[in-house]
């Protein structure tokens, strides 16, 4: 339930933020509540790639990419992610993940 509201926390930073180029680094903070934890008291990785995905939502929406891909009539999609936890993320820590664009696929019309 919390990430419907991280969700809509998003999504006027993205609609009403400064627009930015696809190129650009952007930005999501957020706080690691204890619906966000498993039996060790970690982040789950499960979670992670959810804040990744709010992350990628977010990006779309500044660089336009989210309005183009509508009027596309496409879905975007993550092929793949290779996600390297270095250290344990703690209950109530703040983070700042930080997302960018790497490369797409020269098939799109």
């Amino acid at each position: 339930m919390n990430l419907w509201f991280r969700l809509l926390k998003i999504l006027p930073l993205g609609i009403f933020g400064k627009r930015v180029t696809w190129d650009a680094l952007t930005q999501v903070f957020f706080r690691v509540w204890p619906a966000d934890l498993d039996i060790n008291l970690h982040m789950t990785n499960s979670r992670y790639l959810a804040m990744m995905d709010l992350a990628r939502v977010k990006m779309m929406l500044r660089t336009g990419l989210w309005q183009w891909i509508r009027c596309k009539k496409m879905s975007p999609v993550t092929a793949g992610a290779m996600v390297c936890l270095r250290r344990p993320v703690a209950p109530f820590a703040r983070v700042t993940l930080h997302t960018r664009f790497l490369g797409w696929d020269a098939d799109v019309h």
